[in-house]
């Protein structure tokens, strides 16, 4: 019947190199692990960093559109005061519908309208800078693409007429179309900003909440690799204990036996790795010198009893001689 497969079978260099597999296989499923982690972490890091790109880019947009405001109303003011302060008075903070018509522009009223139309473009180029950086955020892209629409319309529908009406010293359109259009639009695209704002923030925090998961979860895998590499590591000690160093010692106190002259230790092994190769060629060198030493015994004992023939051979020839000589 064939034997099942034993560990005194397994060959001690087959051993070694499970073991250093093992470990190797350990140490890159700790780096593969490490490398996806950092992966994981980048890829969340420069998703947070595309979103306050993004972010940056759209206040800078909205910071130069309110430069640009404000520079309207100074540029309404110095219209207003070129205008003469019997031609019109004020509503709100702009003017009252109906005031005064100047026929051209001061220099300081077409110096702010111009210093307004650099911010707008300013202001244009920093937003397409958004629209660029929020094409990028898969997850913002239904608030991005109503940004960008509310936007658009507060340029072309609201400010850019301003301009014109301003350039062109039409109070009274330029009053009616900020009372009645570039406040709604304005409120419209503030709204829009503030939802995404507020959905960025949970997007973030979102991905704060899994990376913390993520390293909860890393931490525990380390815990268990270490826990299992403790085991396998007492494992490993324990095989090499039974299948190398064990085997070993018997094989040293076997030939410390056979140095004392003990021949007659059974020397016994079921392995047939290379330990029991070893045990089986110490049972042959033992079963060697029992031989000699057999055949040493026997040439003593033939000299000794060849050496007994030759006293009695002598003992007699003397006794003999001595007879003869008695004898004459």
């Amino acid at each position: 019947m064939k034997r099942l497969f034993s560990f005194n079978d397994l060959k001690v260099r087959t051993s070694l190199i499970i073991v250093l597999l093992f470990f190797i296989l350990a140490l890159i499923g700790g780096a593969a692990l490490g490398i996806l982690s950092l992966r994981q972490n980048n890829a969340a890091l420069q998703q947070i960093v595309q979103y306050q790109q993004a972010a940056d880019a759209l206040n800078t947009s909205l910071d130069r559109y309110k430069e640009t405001q404000t520079l309207l109303g100074r540029a309404l003011a110095s219209y207003a005061q070129n205008v003469g302060s019997q031609d019109y008075t004020t509503l709100s903070s702009w003017v009252e519908e109906g005031a005064g018509v100047a026929q051209s522009l001061d220099g300081k009223t077409g110096y702010l309208l111009e210093q307004a139309r650099m911010r707008l473009q300013s202001s244009q180029e920093n937003f397409a800078r958004y629209e660029n950086l929020g094409s990028q955020v898969p997850e913002l892209e239904r608030g991005y693409k109503r940004i960008i629409q509310q936007y658009h319309a507060l340029i072309a529908n609201g400010v850019t007429p301003l301009m014109d009406f301003l350039q062109e010293g039409r109070i009274s359109e330029f009053n009616s179309l900020l009372n009645s259009r570039v406040s709604s639009l304005e409120e419209d695209l503030y709204t829009e900003v503030m939802q995404q704002t507020l959905q960025q923030k949970d997007i973030v925090e979102g991905h704060a909440q899994r990376e913390a998961k993520q390293y909860a979860l890393v931490m525990q895998l380390v815990s268990v690799a270490m826990i299992f590499s403790f085991l396998i590591a007492v494992l490993v000690y324990w095989f090499l204990n039974r299948m190398v160093l064990s085997p070993l010692r018997r094989i040293d106190d076997h030939f410390s036996q056979i140095a004392q002259g003990n021949l007659t230790e059974v020397i016994d092994t079921t392995s047939t790795n290379e330990i029991g190769v070893l045990f089986k060629g110490l049972g042959h060198m033992q079963l060697e010198l029992q031989r000699m030493v057999l055949s040493v015994r026997q040439g003593v004992e033939q000299i000794r009893l060849h050496a007994g023939d030759i006293y009695s051979g002598t003992v007699d020839l003397s006794s003999r001689s001595t007879n003869q000589v008695s004898a004459l």
